[in-house]
């Protein structure tokens, strides 16, 4: 059980009440219960009637009815009541911060809690700042504490997660290592505190492109919760999940999409079809989808879970910016080229009100906006302002090997080749061709930028080294993708015109 649950039961003692026959220890009992069964709607009814009674017998302003708002807001965030749980929480802390001082920890604490919902909500900038104020009130008062040291670590866990999503990934490798360290001096070695760190550690070096150390991390986090919880267990799906990104990055595809399936197969189970854990699941398994040449599959996955997430989320979310500019990929593979500027315009939007104009994310949405316009002669300056204000962002945050720079430059090339720029394109295609090579061991973005070289050779009249660039280009495809592949398709087709 814990520690907040403990301290509501500790409370036997009440006032008598004009309007409660029951005391509020055994309404309590009663939420408990109903937690236990795994009801929350019911323990969330019962929840709130305990909170009404804590308000009469306690006072609106007493502590005990912080507690017991608070114990509302932990259940209705567990049902993804996210903006309710916010409220309960935010009348909570108001109370709390009047009884005790801004410094005291069960402040810290609800200031915490409050920056996993403003999280949840994908309110970032609002959640780093109550995890700010939670880390120094937490930091400050309570520094040779071995539980509050603990609790430092949690706020710094979170507070990684949030500043690795707005971009900060210096601040976040910083803050979230920190935050390993504190829980590897303090715990065990299985402990499921190091594995929520190693998990969202992991998820930072493999946005960074380091995946072995990625998937170090994931296999690590997902040992200690097969051990301490059994492989069954719900805590287990992420790592599963996040070790199949990893598989799926390294190009093995069919292994990603195998244990995409199981984990959306055990999410599901558990969840039901509605949820946000459901939703991530799809996410991948569209991409993978999209990966594989399966277009329509890809599509009818991801606009089921662009449903879910709007309907669960709301309409302004982060992650359904996510789906959004994934459909938007997707809708222009199929040919559905307003639907796909309609959903990356929608994304472009969201990003930028929820991240701001130096974000990655939005980087790589306007980098498929850019890659869209390259087609439209009439669009070249639109799409040449896109994709160079992308590629100074990837610049910026990853430097000049990510594969972010690969795929960056790839499409300023193209644009300049369909400008007829021939001599100004082929140097990036090389640049990039080396990034590949020395960082990449060879993958589907190398087959297209060889297949992308040739072309501007091609057209160059230059066929004498444009026909080894194809062949390898098509040689890695089939390899990599598979014969069936649009992609394979393409490469035949473009090798069998230079002999037309």
């Amino acid at each position: 059980m814990s520690l907040w649950w403990r301290h509501a039961f500790a409370r036997t003692r009440h006032a008598p009440g004009k309007k409660y026959k029951v005391s509020y220890h055994e309404l309590n009992q009663e939420v408990y219960k109903l937690i236990q069964a795994r009801d929350f709607d019911a323990a969330i009814t019962a929840a709130q009637q305990c909170a009404a009674c804590a308000e009469e017998k306690f006072g609106a302003e007493h502590p005990t009815t912080a507690t017991a708002r608070q114990n509302v807001s932990v259940l209705l965030k567990k049902v993804g009541r996210f903006e309710e749980a916010a409220e309960q929480l935010q009348k909570s802390l108001k109370i709390r911060e009047a009884t005790f001082g801004e410094d005291h920890i069960t402040v810290a604490q609800t200031l915490h809690n409050l920056g996993e919902l403003a999280r949840l909500r994908g309110n970032f900038e609002e959640s780093l700042s109550h995890y700010q104020r939670a880390f120094k009130s937490k930091e400050n008062n309570y520094r040779f504490d071995k539980q509050m040291q603990l609790s430092v670590a949690a706020t710094l866990s979170n507070m990684g997660e949030v500043l690795r999503i707005l971009g900060r990934l210096e601040e976040a490798h910083k803050v979230l290592y920190k935050g390993l360290r504190i829980r590897e001096m303090e715990l065990p070695e299985l402990d499921l505190d190091i594995a929520i760190s190693c998990e969202a550690i992991g998820v930072l070096e493999q946005q960074l492109g380091h995946l072995e150390k990625a998937q170090e991390l994931y296999e690590r986090s997902l040992g200690i919760r097969q051990r301490l919880l059994g492989e069954g267990h719900e805590d287990c799906f992420n790592a599963l999940h996040n070790l199949a990104e990893v598989a799926f990055q390294n190009g093995d595809d069919k292994k990603a999409e195998t244990q995409c399936r199981k984990v959306l197969d055990l999410r599901e189970k558990r969840h039901g079809p509605e949820h946000p854990e459901v939703a991530t699941s799809m996410v991948l398994l569209g991409n993978i989808l999209k990966y594989q040449g399966r277009y329509e599959e890809a599509m009818k996955m991801l606009e089921t879970c662009l449903q879910v997430r709007e309907k669960v989320l709301g309409l302004e979310h982060t992650d359904v910016a996510t789906v959004l500019n994934n459909l938007g990929v997707v809708y222009k593979l199929l040919g559905f080229k307003p639907e796909a500027e309609a959903h990356l315009e929608r994304c472009l939007a969201i990003r930028r009100k929820k991240l701001g104009a130096d974000h990655v994310d939005v980087a790589d949405t306007i980098l498929n906006l850019g890659t869209l316009m390259i087609e439209e002669t009439e669009r070249e300056d639109d799409a040449e302002q896109f994709l160079m204000e992308s590629l100074s962002v990837h610049r910026k945050h990853y430097g000049e090997k990510s594969h972010f720079i690969r795929k960056s430059s790839n499409n300023v090339a193209e644009m300049l080749r369909r400008q007829g720029m021939h001599d100004d394109a082929l140097p990036i295609y090389k640049d990039c061709e080396d990034i590949s090579l020395t960082s990449f061991k060879g993958d589907s973005t190398l087959a297209t930028l060889l297949h992308n070289k040739a072309q501007v050779l091609v057209e160059m009249q230059a066929f004498s080294g444009a026909e080894p660039l194809h062949k390898r280009a098509l040689k890695m495809r089939e390899e990599l993708l598979g014969a069936k592949h649009p992609l394979v398709a393409v490469s035949h087709e473009s090798l069998g015109k230079m002999f037309v």
